[in-house]
């Protein structure tokens, strides 16, 4: 089986491309030049928004994971982008397109989810094996996008009302790996963490787990991502996939 993933540089392509390693030839599409994994994996210079890059190395795959994405260009790159892919899939021999959502994309009119709405509409009418795979957002996502950059010196003041339902990294990867092996349904599968917290929650375990005894602030901060995270259409409390808490992430976490 030869299973390409494009998205392999990014934290959540990284995981995936660790837990296949040994089940397969696996080919990771990279706009950099050399990027390197563990033995075994091919890195291909190759760009989603470049057809003609695109070619050889998705004519000749079994298998696509699709996780590249960027909320910057996402027209670009996560809807041509995947056209591009599409168009370069050579359908005799095609046995699974897997392409990674995000929980509540078809509740929201948040420009970057209107086009990742519109990716899993081209993937179900392209007529190939296909799952979509819809997760809530990452613990890391949280931790690096909601809390560490509001966190100095002075203190911790928090964007005000947000809830999330967040999962681990490596649970994704792991119902990726699951969806390689069992094949395709032809359906839209969505997973969240086990718990749902407000961000107030989460920053308090967050200063209790760094062992400061200093409290936070909240503000009411305006923005269209920040009215979709408080609108609560990023939850899926019926599918508690993950097991990892946000306090056992944190306290598993290395670099926190």
């Amino acid at each position: 089986m030869n299973i390409l993933i494009t998205g392999g540089t990014g934290t959540l392509g990284k995981e995936i491309i660790k837990q296949l390693i040994g089940a397969a030839q696996i080919n990771v599409i990279s706009t950099k030049a050399g990027v390197r994994f563990a033995q075994g994996v091919n890195v291909i210079e190759a760009d989603v928004t470049d057809f003609n890059s695109l070619q050889t190395v998705v004519g000749a795959a079994d298998v696509i994971v699709h996780c590249a994405s960027n909320p910057a260009d996402a027209k670009r790159v996560d809807l041509d982008g995947t056209r591009n892919i599409l168009a370069a899939i050579n359908k005799k021999q095609f046995k699974h397109f897997i392409y990674v959502s995000i929980a509540g994309v078809d509740k929201s009119q948040y420009p970057y989810y209107v086009v990742k709405r519109e990716v899993e509409k081209i993937i179900e009418a392209e007529g190939i094996p296909f799952t979509i795979l819809r997760a809530t957002q990452f613990h890391d996502f949280v931790l690096y996008r909601m809390i560490k950059p509001f966190d100095n010196a002075k203190g911790l003041t928090i964007p005000a009302g947000l809830k999330f339902q967040s999962i681990d990294i490596t649970e994704v990867a792991g119902k990726v790996r699951q969806l390689v092996e069992v094949g395709p349904n032809n359906e839209i599968i969505t997973v969240g963490g086990p718990e749902i917290l407000t961000i107030e929650e989460m920053a308090a375990v967050y200063l209790d787990m760094s062992g400061r005894a200093d409290s936070f602030k909240t503000e009411m901060m305006p923005g269209e991502r920040f009215d979709m995270l408080r609108s609560g259409i990023n939850l899926c409390g019926d599918n508690r996939f993950g097991k990892i808490t946000w306090r056992q992430y944190l306290k598993n976490n290395d670099q926190f």
